[in-house]
């Protein structure tokens, strides 16, 4: 029976965010829900959390799937969206304006063309800051700005 369900494009993808989830989640089989989703102002300043890193794998269809404080979801495999990840585990301060200046493009990855727009960008900004993988900054708790 294992061995027919093994091969299970499905399963396997089930597995994979099970597992992410409970390694952001720090094993809580509950963890808390996401916050209601708030618009980000281009000069709100927001700051990620390099101790409690977002992480992603490939999925199909040139997407990711990431995972943040016990909750998964999927975007664009885009080397932008990457590059953003890769900045919000940083724990570094920026703008969301700057933020979403920086990360929009067009660019081609393995004969793929992805289109990472500002509002694409803001989008997972607001997703991450609901997930609470990224905090809005306020000056006097903020880390030290990068941007």
């Amino acid at each position: 029976a294992l061995r027919s369900v093994s091969g299970d494009a499905g399963l396997v993808r089930a597995l994979r965010i099970g597992m992410m989830n409970t390694t952001t989640g720090y094993g809580f089989t509950r963890p808390p829900s996401p916050l209601e989703r708030a618009s980000l102002l281009a000069d709100t300043r927001v700051h990620g959390l390099a101790d409690y890193p977002v992480i992603w794998a490939e999925d199909h269809d040139d997407n990711i799937i990431c995972s943040a404080n016990g909750h998964a979801f999927s975007v664009a495999a885009s080397p932008r969206t990457i590059e953003l990840l890769e900045w919000v585990n940083s724990g570094e301060t920026s703008n969301a304006g700057a933020l979403m200046a920086s990360y929009s493009a067009v660019v081609e990855h393995n004969g793929v063309e992805f289109e990472t727009t500002a509002a694409d960008v803001q989008k997972i900004l607001e997703k991450l800051v609901g997930l609470r993988a990224l905090v809005i900054a306020h000056d006097a708790a903020a880390p030290a700005s990068s941007s």
